[in-house]
């Protein structure tokens, strides 16, 4: 998987903050979305997926990790990312195009397509 890469998905990942003390928790929890989703892979991240939380006493609390977990960063839109593990992920290829075989006509179809006009405006 590569920065840039079109993917589908299903699931993803939404991390949590609340700890019991002394308790091993998982940090992750699974969420389906009612449709696939297509976006753009934007990044990678190592997120901790499992932790204690020590009560410190005198001292600040402590965080234990005791598992991480690696997440690919998917935009869909401008709002933000979702977390989603590899496995969850299905690559889209890219639409390969014979540049040898284009016509003119196909050239003009494929640069409506890009830029968004109508046919109409041709």
């Amino acid at each position: 998987m590569n920065l840039g890469d079109r993917v589908r998905f299903s699931r993803e990942l939404v991390f949590i903050k609340n700890f019991t003390y002394d308790k091993e928790e998982s940090r992750a929890l699974e969420f389906k979305h009612p449709e696939e989703k297509t976006g753009i892979v934007c990044g990678v991240r190592t997120y901790p997926s499992k932790a204690i939380l020590r009560f410190g006493g005198d001292s600040p609390d402590q965080l234990e990790v005791t598992q991480y977990q690696k997440v690919y960063l998917i935009a869909t839109d401008l709002r933000g990312f979702h977390r989603v593990p590899e496995e969850w992920l299905e690559l889209i290829e890219p639409k390969k195009i014979q540049w040898d075989e284009l016509t003119e006509e196909d050239a003009k179809q494929y640069l409506r397509q890009l830029t968004g006009e109508d046919d109409d405006e041709s």
